[in-house]
């Protein structure tokens, strides 16, 4: 898995997506010469006289065909992470965000749990108001590692009180707020 990191317009954005060592046509590629490779020895073993080579000879394509299509779709998932404004956005999915959870940036904590033995791998997670987010399981545990100091690092900025909060002092007179951030609709990267 790779993590990769974006910074445009006071948005930070980290999108964790498997490895894929081969693209979808490579994989048509290789499947096609696996299909020549065992068609040329089906044929020299049906002109021997062993037609029963025939069904196995489809069930292995079948098989071979069934796994490399689920490998290259598994290469395509996708988690988005992006912090902006008072916002922690995480998105999940393939070719577009199928599950989108928001938590608000000031509760949000960044909680890495590992196993003391060491037998299992650590988990990274989000929590905020009760809610727990797990992140980044497809990660070793040194890049989950990282990648939890990075988004504690960039929550920690942008800590402020919100609007509504009860212990946020009242706007001095004479004195202009900043402007409100405007929310920029996200692109799936």
């Amino acid at each position: 898995m790779t993590v990769q990191t974006e910074q445009a317009d006071q948005v930070q954005r980290y999108v964790v997506r498997p490895h894929r060592s081969l693209s979808w046509g490579g994989t048509k590629w290789l499947f096609f010469g696996f299909a020549v490779l065992l068609g040329t020895f089906a044929t020299y073993f049906v002109l021997l006289g062993a037609w029963m080579v025939l069904p196995f000879f489809g069930l292995e394509l079948a098989v071979l065909g069934l796994g490399l299509y689920l490998s290259s779709l598994s290469g395509t998932h996708r988690e988005v992470i992006e912090i902006s404004g008072q916002e922690l956005r995480v998105a999940r999915g393939r070719q577009g965000p199928k599950q989108v959870v928001t938590l608000p940036r000031y509760w949000s904590r960044v909680v890495l749990s590992t196993d003391p033995r060491g037998w299992y791998p650590s988990r990274l997670m989000l929590v905020a108001h009760g809610q727990r987010i797990e992140i980044a399981a497809g990660l070793v545990n040194e890049q989950r590692r990282q990648l939890a100091a990075e988004l504690a690092r960039h929550l920690r900025l942008g800590r402020s009180l919100p609007e509504s909060h009860p212990r946020r002092l009242p706007a001095v007179p004479g004195v202009v707020a900043p402007a409100p951030q405007v929310q920029r609709e996200s692109t799936w990267p």
